[in-house]
């Protein structure tokens, strides 16, 4: 299933809530287990959308962290923040890059980076450098970094959960 830009933005700005135990909840403990992968469920405030919000973080490089939002009916990634990875964009623009992105066609990105789904590419085909997007947490470089990354990107993905850390990574 292929998703429009607006589609992606609007399932973004849905609000959302942990779920635990097939119920929506209100204040939720995000739980990290040492574990290199840690995934929650999200839901849709109206109960009809699904999410999952994972948090990686590499065994070998431990400042290379992923956190990622996507729709989980279709595993449709909608947005992602990589720390200390790379990546190269797709050769090519169509029509529905947005212009912010064209810039970066065809470049490697070799640090920390956004991802943003445009349609008609795979999902978070195109990425751009995070120096270049208005995400704050522009690095990871302990826990206080890594919490503070969680949080903006939980807001920005429109979490209205009241919800907690607890647990660390390896860092």
């Amino acid at each position: 299933m292929s998703l429009t830009n607006q589609e992606v933005q609007d399932l973004i700005a849905l609000p959302k809530k942990f779920v635990q135990n097939d119920q929506s909840k209100d204040e939720y403990t995000i739980r990290l287990n040492n574990a290199s992968k840690n995934r929650f469920n999200l839901q849709s405030e109206d109960g009809n959308q699904i999410f999952l919000l994972n948090i990686e973080q590499s065994t070998k490089r431990h400042f290379k962290i992923t956190l990622h939002f996507q729709e989980n009916a279709t595993f449709t990634g909608l947005f992602r923040v990589d720390y200390h990875g790379e990546h190269k964009n797709p050769e090519k623009a169509n029509d529905k890059v947005p212009e912010f992105i064209k810039a970066y066609r065809g470049q490697y990105i070799d640090d920390s980076h956004v991802h943003i789904y445009v349609e008609g590419y795979k999902p978070l085909a195109w990425a751009i450098p995070i120096t270049e997007y208005d995400f704050s947490i522009k690095d990871v470089t302990n826990f206080t970094s890594f919490e503070r990354a969680i949080d903006e990107f939980c807001q920005r993905m429109n979490v209205i959960s009241r919800y907690f850390i607890e647990g660390r990574l390896f860092l």
